[in-house]
């Protein structure tokens, strides 16, 4: 028992024994597998914090790519990509994307690329009628209806899984039906993935803009062509690029690459300061006349236009583009031919009316003094009329009252030539000598001009007949001479007048090609001066061109005179040698010779035995008339008052058979005299003499009703023959509009100048020198 109880103890302590063991082992098992779990977890808790980190740091990542994805402003999507190289349904699309083509992300994540993009199917020949053929737009469709549209997109697949950005451009439709024109760049995902991303650029502005531009470009282009203003646009080398019909018009050229021949910015009528100006790289506006004539000759164009034409440049430098390279040019060209033509003819008649404004003041002024000269010449005319009638022919009295009425005649034409030029008588071309005129206005250059300056003249002619003017032909003469003495001025020369005779050749054609064949008289006048500079030439005939200073010339003398020549039917020419001198020619026609006229018989004026009303209110007219009439038989009561010899007739109407009255008188005038005496005897005869009266002309005394008209100096035959004349005639009644003339004070008399009588030998046509 008690054995069994030592071995149950021995058995229990070694139970013991063993079970501490066992527990000191599994505790110390427990303890490094406690170590090892503790290390686990430490390092469970690392890893765990470590992917904690790296998944907030995807997330964050994955957030900033996603924000910067919606917010990209161009539209992005994504598709994939099978095993046929097919596109599948979207895998990703933008908020762009959403919003421009109007579908929800949902929606488009559920449809392929073939469904909102259009493609153009090529054109082929279809076999019926198609009612989209009437639009523009019959060959473009989605390409999820077009077969040609699969195998565009899956070369494309191919060409971006290479590596390959494929840029292209095409057209998207919204959910609307809205067509988006659009720039699509396709690239590959990565070269694991199986996907591509579109990033595609909305066009809609960028072709709202170049349509823009094309219809401003057409605008232009229109506006360009149908310009009424010339334009041509040319490169910064100066090359024509284009040139509308305007300017082709304006120049005359046939075509813009006639046109192209004209060197327009070198030409020679382009002005230096206009050259200098488009070489700086300015724009310049300038004025320039060109001579097409000349351009014809130097073969630098052919134009339809002849002669000069004025024209209104701007050249108009278009600056640079970005890279600083110079644009070009533009010229615009108007014609301002017509505008400067109407402007220099309003020049000339503003002249021509300051100078008839002179012409009428002179012409008043002329008018006194013809009036007084005519009064003075009438008593001497009439009293060597009654002394060559009361001496007989052969008596040196008789000689001397011939002489005297010779004399008178010659100061009556005197002073009709001075009405003439003072434009206050008209006078009519007529049958004139031109020798007369030649050698008067030589002398008057010999009197006029220096004495270092020689005058000559020669006049080489048998017949020397012209149908002209001679106040104009004398004017014509001395414009000439006066720029030939202004071209020898301060210096000695000489001036040649020559007058001489030709039949139109071809060798007188080249100075005359104007003229007609026949025969011509010539007027050369030449000088020794400085000659015409060839760039001057043709201008110096346009009105108011001159080369004189400011103040001593106007530039109208040639351009008068050219007038003058050219309404006579006749041509000037020109030869002259700078340095050497200038000749002017003139060609006139020449005229037949007059009739000659046979010698009449001289019979005594014709008389009566009338008793005749006599008024003059200048004292030796009326002594002079007392006499003239007592010795044509006639009874004259004389007066020198208007008012008194209206008493006299009104104290006995019946005792006068006639009135002859002078026109300009104190009081009454001669008209309204004549028209009081008529309103007691309405069949009193009239004869009305007047000295000059501006007013009164023989068709206003005819009006009113007067019988004759007379210019006064008047001769004994022209005063009876006018007597019998009126008193042969019964009075004609006025005209309803004539009315006498207003009663005006006669023009201050005025002392007669000394008048030199002309040489006896001179045809009357010689005028008055015009100055």
């Amino acid at each position: 028992m008690f054995v069994v109880q030592n071995i149950f103890l021995a058995i229990s302590f070694f139970v013991l024994v063993a079970a501490c063991i066992w527990s000191w082992r599994d505790r110390k098992r427990n303890r490094a597998a406690f170590a090892e779990i503790t290390d686990e977890r430490d390092h469970l808790r690392t890893a765990l914090t470590k992917g904690e980190e790296a998944r907030e740091a995807a997330y964050g990542e994955s957030a900033w790519f996603k924000k910067l994805f919606d917010s990209a402003r161009d539209m992005v999507l994504v598709y994939g990509i099978t095993d046929e190289d097919k596109p599948t349904q979207f895998l990703a699309a933008n908020d762009a994307t959403c919003e421009i083509l109007e579908y929800s992300r949902d929606q488009l994540l559920s449809m392929t690329p073939l469904e909102i993009e259009t493609v153009h199917e090529p054109e082929v020949q279809r076999s019926h009628t198609d009612v989209e053929l009437l639009t523009l737009s019959n060959t473009e469709m989605l390409a999820r209806d077009s077969v040609f549209a699969s195998r565009n997109i899956q070369n494309l697949i191919k060409r971006v899984q290479t590596g390959e950005a494929v840029v292209y451009n095409s057209s998207l439709v919204t959910q609307s039906g809205r067509r988006i024109p659009a720039e699509i760049t396709a690239h590959r995902f990565s070269e694991t993935e199986r996907m591509v991303v579109c990033t595609i650029r909305d066009l809609s502005e960028r072709e709202k803009a170049a349509m823009e531009l094309r219809a401003s470009e057409q605008r232009f282009k229109d506006f360009f062509a149908s310009s009424p203003i010339g334009a041509a646009t040319y490169t910064a080398q100066r090359t024509l690029i284009n040139v509308n019909l305007s300017c082709l018009r304006i120049f005359g050229a046939p075509d813009s690459g006639e046109f192209g021949k004209l060197d327009i910015f070198d030409s020679p009528f382009l002005p230096a300061s206009a050259k200098e100006g488009i070489n700086r790289g300015q724009t310049v506006h300038c004025e320039v006349v060109f001579d097409f004539d000349k351009l014809l000759d130097s073969r630098a164009l052919v134009s339809s236009r002849r002669g000069k034409a004025f024209f209104d440049i701007l050249f108009n430098n278009l600056g640079r583009d970005h890279e600083h390279n110079p644009l070009g040019y533009l010229i615009q060209v108007q014609d301002i031919t017509e505008r400067r033509e109407a402007e220099a003819a309003l020049q000339l008649r503003e002249a021509q009316l300051r100078q008839a404004q002179k012409m009428e003041a002179i012409g008043t002024m002329a008018g006194g003094i013809a009036h007084d000269f005519n009064n003075i010449l009438t008593p001497i005319l009439g009293y060597s009329d009654i002394g060559m009638e009361l001496t007989p022919p052969g008596e040196r009295m008789h000689d001397f009252m011939r002489e005297i009425r010779s004399a008178t005649m010659r100061a009556k034409e005197l002073v009709h030539q001075i009405l003439v030029f003072s434009r206050q008588s008209e006078e009519a071309q007529t049958l004139i000598h031109l020798s007369p005129i030649v050698k008067e206005v030589a002398k008057q250059q010999v009197a006029g001009l220096p004495s270092d300056i020689t005058v000559t003249h020669v006049v080489r002619v048998k017949e020397d007949l012209v149908f002209a003017n001679p106040t104009q032909v004398h004017q014509v003469l001395t414009n000439f001479c006066t720029n030939a003495a202004y071209a020898m001025k301060g210096q000695t020369g000489s001036l040649d007048i020559r007058l001489t005779q030709f039949n139109m050749g071809w060798r007188h054609r080249q100075e005359f090609p104007e003229l007609k064949k026949g025969s011509y008289l010539r007027i050369s006048v030449k000088d020794t001066g400085c000659g015409v500079p060839d760039d001057i030439r043709e201008r110096i005939f346009d009105p108011f061109f001159s080369t004189k200073p400011s103040g001593e010339g106007t530039g109208m003398g040639l351009s008068v005179v050219h007038g003058i020549v050219c309404a006579l039917g006749g041509g000037i020419a020109l030869d002259t040698e700078l340095g050497e001198g200038s000749t002017f020619h003139v060609a006139l026609p020449l005229a037949d010779a007059l009739p000659v006229e046979e010698a009449t018989v001289w019979e005594a004026p014709p008389s009566g035995n009338e008793r005749i009303l006599f008024v003059d209110d200048e004292q030796g007219i009326a002594k002079m008339a007392t006499h003239m009439l007592t010795s044509l038989g006639y009874e004259p009561v004389v007066t020198s008052n208007s008012l008194k010899a209206l008493e006299i007739f009104e104290e006995n109407p019946n005792g006068f058979d006639i009135l002859v009255t002078d026109q300009v008188m104190p009081d009454l005038t001669g008209s309204e005299l004549a028209m009081r005496l008529r309103e007691i005897r309405p069949e009193l005869p009239v004869v009305i003499c007047s000295g000059f009266s501006g007013k009164l002309t023989e068709e206003k005394a005819e009006q009113l009703g007067i019988n004759e008209f007379l210019i006064k100096p008047i001769s004994r035959r022209e005063l009876g023959e006018a007597i019998r004349r009126a008193l042969g005639k019964a009075p004609s009644p006025p005209s309803e509009t004539a009315t006498p003339e207003a009663a005006t004070p006669e023009p201050a008399p005025t002392d007669p100048a000394d008048v030199q009588a002309e040489d006896p030998e001179s045809p009357p046509e010689v005028n008055l020198s015009e100055k």
